[in-house]
């Protein structure tokens, strides 16, 4: 067996590199050139939190948004971090001849500033007329723009009429919240 030395050339199935910098990758700027380069910015994941559970339910009749017990807090390292919310939800819908709506409330440094987020009315997931136990799914990317402490609390509320109700999480039937930092301000 021979050893290789020096600089293996592209055409030989090497890199025609000498050295490299540290926390660069590898590209290809030609059909045969390879060089380095910084990695990209932005779009990494940089942490994930997690909160799953089959705790007590909270029943809502109110036309306001009411918070249930399925919350997560979590701090960004940066101004420039989106946060993806992924949640799964069961819930008791009890509603004849109105809507309900789940959302997410984004709460600051404890209170500072609070932010309904998803449309004022039906947050994320609005259902009409449904008396029936089952899954709300939805998904949100926020852009907090702090490095303060987020708390993200799913919430609901009915659109009208009296005694409908939403009931968020039950005993026996999981519940949960997903939050991904990602990095950098990609779109």
């Amino acid at each position: 067996a021979s050893g290789v030395t020096g600089t293996l050339p592209v055409g030989s199935g090497g890199t025609g590199l000498t050295s490299g910098t540290t926390d660069q990758i590898l590209k290809f700027t030609g059909s045969t050139t390879i060089a380095s380069a910084a990695q990209a910015a932005g779009g990494k994941i940089l942490n994930y939190k997690y909160v799953s559970g089959t705790n007590t339910g909270v029943t809502i009749d109110s036309t306001t948004w009411t918070d249930s017990n399925i919350t997560l807090t979590y701090t960004p390292s940066s101004t420039d971090s989106r946060i993806i919310i992924n949640v799964n939800a069961y819930v008791n819908l009890m509603v004849t001849g109105a809507g309900t709506g789940t959302g997410l409330k984004r709460v600051i440094s404890g209170g500072a500033t609070t932010t309904q987020l998803g449309d004022a009315t039906g947050g994320f997931a609005y259902k009409y007329d449904i008396d029936a136990e089952t899954t709300i799914s939805f998904e949100h990317i926020d852009h907090p723009n702090t490095t303060s402490a987020v708390q993200y609390i799913l919430n609901a509320r009915r659109e009208g009429g009296s005694g409908n109700a939403i009931r968020l999480g039950e005993s026996n039937k999981r519940s949960e919240m997903i939050l991904y930092e990602i990095s950098g301000s990609g779109q």
